[in-house]
């Protein structure tokens, strides 16, 4: 899988689970230490979540990060 079509396959995830979550991305942003501008970059796959990101978004969002990662 290309780099790109991981981004915009992260984001997607992020995106669903955020919104199931009922959290705004403004609230996401918030929890997760980031800029609502990087939350919408990455829910639009634009730009490919920081590492240092990962496991903050993952523990907010209860995703699993090796799924997240691609590497499950």
């Amino acid at each position: 899988m290309s780099s790109d079509a991981h981004a915009t396959q992260v984001g997607a995830m992020i995106r669903e689970a955020r919104e199931q979550s009922g959290r705004t991305a403004t609230q996401l942003a918030a929890e997760v230490g980031c800029s609502l501008r990087s939350v919408r970059y990455w829910e639009a796959g634009e730009v490919r979540v920081s590492r240092r990101y990962i496991v903050p978004i993952c523990t907010a969002l209860d995703l699993d990060p090796m799924v997240v990662l691609g590497l499950a």
